[in-house]
């Protein structure tokens, strides 16, 4: 993860870099070399102080405490966000304490010390509840800032956003090219393959790492690239 970080810093033009984490695999060692690679900011997905809810929101054994002493430790090496997400009618009073959690340890040097989520539902997600319209969201938000006395709501300004170019995309919707398998995938038999530097997922695809595979490009929305097999 370093060496991934420190090529990406290498890049002209890039100036900050951060990854998402939920901080259960992060250690002071490992914090250390990610500082030391250039890492400019840990975004943090706290969703609970209380213990049982930080556990089930997680769905698996969840060490609060190592966390929150991660947590702690970041801000001496780098800039950190905590960035909960809002589960409706489950961790809305958690919000408020992760807020302060959040501006007591330090965080937010260079962004907002908190930036929540809205919980959005998607196709392979665990969606534990039906997510809300972003109007909705920010009407709730505003309604706990003036309740607890604490700002939850952070415009683009706050995190000094850049507007970019877009990447030119080497490929067009319905294109059949040829790319190789790089990896496999997240979900099922999905593989991600390679052409033209770019990654592109191919689902239901059983050949082998490292073979050539012809492809049917379906998707470049967002440069983000979706391929049918076509062998």
């Amino acid at each position: 993860m370093a060496e991934l970080v420190r090529g990406i810093m290498s890049v002209k033009g890039v100036k900050r870099s951060s990854i998402d984490t939920n901080g259960t695999l992060l250690t002071k060692q490992l914090v250390d070399g990610l500082a030391e690679a250039g890492l400019t900011r840990i975004n943090l997905s706290l969703n609970a102080l209380d213990p049982e809810k930080a556990g089930k929101l997680a769905g698996y054994p969840y060490n609060l405490a190592k966390v929150m002493e991660i947590a702690r430790y970041i801000p001496a090496k780098m800039d950190l966000i905590i960035a909960p997400v809002w589960v409706p009618g489950f961790n809305d009073d958690e919000l408020p304490k992760l807020a302060k959690f959040a501006e007591e340890i330090g965080a937010g040097k260079n962004c907002p010390a908190i930036g929540i989520q809205n919980m959005l539902n998607y196709r392979f997600g665990r969606n534990p509840v039906e997510g809300v319209p972003m109007e909705q969201f920010y009407a709730k938000m505003r309604e706990l800032e003036q309740k607890h006395n604490v700002k939850l709501v952070f415009d683009k300004s706050a995190f000094d956003v850049e507007e970019q170019p877009e990447l030119p995309k080497p490929f067009r919707k319905g294109q059949v090219i040829e790319a190789e398998i790089a990896l496999p995938g997240r979900i099922g038999n999905e593989k991600l393959a390679v052409a033209k530097d770019r990654l592109i997922s191919v689902p239901d695809c059983h050949r082998e790492i490292g073979s050539k595979v012809k492809l049917r490009i379906r998707r470049t929305k967002h440069n983000i690239f979706l391929g049918e097999s076509l062998d």
